[in-house]
């Protein structure tokens, strides 16, 4: 019942993170905004065309597939537990963990924590990717090096879309509220009022 609302907040997230918004908003608030974007989108991209990673295809990939085909994109998915012929049918290409990270402009995190993969996105993934990628963390914080990835968007390797985190409520004090090229949100991607109707209808 989640993955529709998840969905859609990840790719909200990815648009985000991929045109600057957040930081464009900020800056208009305080009166330091440029005009059409001359300053301000310089690293702007468009999803239209690029290769997009899914790292699990379960529900919450199988909700987000649709909502990306109108961009045109490459679809690669990562998931050691549908074969090859699986995947091809939903219309994506399976791929190598790695490989899924050197061909992905956007990677989508969206795959549950298991004992084979506790902690297993990190560093090594991220370098892999074009500098200025975006990853979305949307399934459990769990898979990745937590640090690791906050050091990748404060070095500016990739831009950070978070919407879960290895202890929540996040302390105050947490580096997460302080490191750049990162939209956080608080676990709140399935939090929608009309699907507590579909929990009941169920």
């Amino acid at each position: 019942v989640f993955a529709q609302p998840v969905a859609e907040l990840a790719l909200g997230m990815a648009l985000a993170a991929a045109r600057r918004m957040v930081e464009a908003d900020a800056k208009f608030r305080e009166g330091r905004e440029s005009l059409f974007g001359v300053e301000d989108g310089k690293d702007s991209f468009l999803l239209r065309g690029k290769t997009i990673g899914l790292v699990g295809c379960g529900n919450l990939g199988r909700a987000l597939l649709p909502l990306l085909r109108p961009f045109g994109a490459r679809i690669v998915v990562y998931d050691p537990w549908l074969d090859g012929q699986a995947l091809r049918e939903l219309g994506a290409e399976p791929v190598g963990l790695k490989e899924l990270f050197r061909r992905s402009k956007v990677a989508f995190l969206l795959a549950p924590v298991t004992t084979e993969n506790a902690g297993s996105i990190g560093a090594a993934c991220f370098s892999l990717m074009e500098r200025g990628s975006v990853v979305v963390l949307a399934s459990r914080a769990g898979i990745v090096n937590f640090d690791e990835l906050l050091d990748a968007a404060e070095a500016g390797q990739i831009r950070a879309a978070i919407d879960v985190f290895p202890v929540e409520p996040v302390p105050a004090g947490h580096r997460a509220r302080r490191t750049p090229n990162t939209i956080l949100s608080a676990h709140r991607a399935g939090d929608v009022p009309e699907n507590m109707c579909e929990i009941g209808r169920m």
